[in-house]
């Protein structure tokens, strides 16, 4: 079972899917989602990645 903060982020991810006709939810949908979540950029901090160059690389592989 998903927290419901996690459903919420599926539930935006589908949404969006289903809004621009797209046949596949992928993995690198659900990390672009993630990376909006205060609580994921600051753990993501804690490891020292650089989250606005990984949301541009992940927004430049997905209009691929």
């Amino acid at each position: 079972m998903f927290s419901s903060k996690l459903q919420r982020m599926i539930d935006k991810i589908y949404q969006n899917a289903r809004d621009k006709r797209l046949e596949f939810i992928t993995v690198e949908h659900l990390m672009l989602e993630l990376l909006s979540d205060q609580d994921i950029k600051k753990l993501l901090a804690g490891f020292s990645v650089e989250t606005s160059g990984l949301r541009r690389s992940l927004r430049n592989h997905l209009s691929k």
